[in-house]
């Protein structure tokens, strides 16, 4: 491959890095909106687990 060749391939792989980056972040939002963060996470499960032992006595 010429100088030229290599630099094309770097822009291309540059291309498809930041597509999948873009896709990644939008993910990530999405799975928050419908999901809520780790501190929301770990509240509802604390939450659940006192409520089922509440109910087993």
């Amino acid at each position: 491959m010429n100088d030229e060749e290599i630099s094309n391939l770097c822009i291309t792989l540059i291309h498809q890095a930041t597509y999948m980056l873009h896709k990644l972040l939008t993910t990530m939002q999405n799975r928050f909106i419908t999901e809520g963060g780790i501190k929301e996470q770990m509240y509802n499960a604390r939450a659940n687990y006192r409520n089922a032992q509440n109910k087993q006595q």
